[in-house]
């Protein structure tokens, strides 16, 4: 369970209140539709971000303890 999720547990929200905090909390201006044509970029650097991911893991693990 993330950090998160273990907070939200101890502040005893459940349901639609999370979500009503979640709305609360992140204030969305605008919404991003992704451009078909572009489809072929996307998976490209999808698979360039899974890479780094995988490749930077212990550091995520470490910046976030």
């Amino acid at each position: 369970m993330n950090k998160l999720m273990m907070g939200v547990v101890a502040a005893g929200l459940t349901g639609e209140d999370v979500k009503d905090v979640a709305h609360r909390l992140v204030k969305a201006n605008r919404a991003y539709v992704p451009d078909p044509g572009n489809k072929e970029i996307y998976e490209r650097n999808y698979k360039v971000f899974k890479n780094l991911y995988k490749s930077n893991a212990a550091n995520f693990k470490q910046l976030n303890s």
